[in-house]
């Protein structure tokens, strides 16, 4: 979500969402044992956002966050967008999955 350069120990690291790849958005971060992992999110399919990277998962606001139920916690762009009618703090589609900018934030939910 920073822009900074991670080094990943691909021996040692868990790689989620098929790992990175050029052209996917990286996201690293630390489990709560300590364990490095890295996931790479895929550009959007057609219909979607042309800036949109499409992580397919459920999940919760928690204030100007989103939880995902995939393992996630990614901060809500500004221009956050909930297109559901109606809104609340619950995305629950099977087939739904958050759009997340080149920074790693979560610009829109798609249900």
């Amino acid at each position: 979500m920073d822009s900074r350069s991670v080094t990943v120990d691909y021996q040692e690291a868990e790689s989620l969402l098929g790992g990175p790849a050029v052209g996917r958005l990286l996201l690293a971060g630390v489990d709560p044992d300590g364990r490095q992992w890295v996931a790479g999110v895929s550009k959007a399919s057609p219909g979607l956002p042309e800036d949109c990277f499409f992580l397919p998962s459920q999940g919760r606001v928690a204030g100007e966050w989103i939880e995902t139920t995939s393992g996630f916690r990614l901060k809500k762009a500004p221009q956050f967008v909930d297109v559901r009618d109606p809104a609340s703090d619950e995305f629950t589609s099977d087939r739904g999955g958050f759009c997340l900018n080149s920074g790693g934030e979560v610009t829109r939910y798609e249900g």
